[in-house]
């Protein structure tokens, strides 16, 4: 029970620090200086090619130009990678069955198990796939602020509520990460030896949804109390045309073309 509270508290740092990453975007770098609504159109049209397509060099284009441009965004390489690389773990292992579920020439066999050639280039395919499209998203959640995003969203004419929606599951999930860390680290520093039983794990989520519960409503609360009415509100932002928004722009143009040139 020691071991999977520990693991919990890993688990939840890190996603505490994924979301939270926010820090990255106030330093002067090259994604930063890249118009939020640019940004925005770019990474999910790079989202689109890489979903469409089954190249593994795409893909590893896709994957060095992220961390190229997280270097020049002056974020560390292993800040960068440290932020996101659970996701694809996890995504390997869902997908590492399909090494023996694909039928194919079998490349390697284990007790009567086969491990086929076409399971090996699915599983890879998938895996770098999850990988270039996290990576380049991470890019645009670590060098944009949230209310820029937010502007641009509604400058994009998204539906008001999906953007209010998207703004509240924000802000609750860190909540809910932030209090079950600080939950799972205080309870570790104030034991020394100790076994837990089932009782004490249904104690400790009890009183984690109680803290959850009133940290939420106070948090609401506090919105009430500054205005808020059911909407989000942000200021207008004037975004300026720079030579990072344009060598951008020429990066997209450049995925484009490859995406375009691999599937002719």
């Amino acid at each position: 029970m020691v071991n999977v509270a520990r693991t919990i508290k890993n688990i939840a740092g890190i996603f505490r620090d994924f979301i939270a990453s926010e820090e990255f975007s106030y330093k002067n770098g090259y994604l930063q200086n890249v118009r939020a609504d640019v940004k925005l159109v770019g990474i999910f049209m790079i989202i689109f090619l890489a979903i469409t397509t089954n190249n593994l060099f795409f893909f590893a284009c896709l994957i060095a130009s992220a961390f190229f441009m997280a270097l020049i965004s002056k974020i560390r390489v292993k800040e960068y990678a440290s932020r996101f690389y659970f996701i694809p773990f996890f995504s390997l292992i869902v997908v590492l069955p399909w090494l023996v579920l694909r039928e194919g020439k079998p490349i390697y066999s284990f007790h009567g198990i086969n491990f086929t050639y076409e399971g090996a280039i699915y599983v890879g395919t998938f895996f770098m796939r999850v990988v270039a499209c996290v990576a380049i998203l991470s890019l645009l959640l670590f060098t944009t602020k949230t209310s820029d995003l937010i502007y641009s969203l509604r400058k994009m004419r998204v539906p008001s509520t999906m953007v209010d929606i998207f703004v509240i599951i924000y802000r609750y999930t860190f909540t809910f990460l932030k209090e079950l860390y600080s939950m799972l680290l205080g309870r570790e520093s104030r034991t020394i030896v100790r076994k837990y039983s089932i009782k004490d794990a249904k104690m400790f989520i009890g009183n984690f949804m109680q803290r959850v519960l009133t940290k939420n409503e106070n948090i609401y609360m506090a919105m009430k109390s500054k205005g808020f009415n059911g909407s989000f509100k942000v200021y207008k932002k004037e975004y300026g045309w720079n030579v990072h928004t344009i060598s951008y722009i020429a990066f997209i143009f450049t995925m484009v073309c490859i995406w375009m040139m691999i599937r002719l």
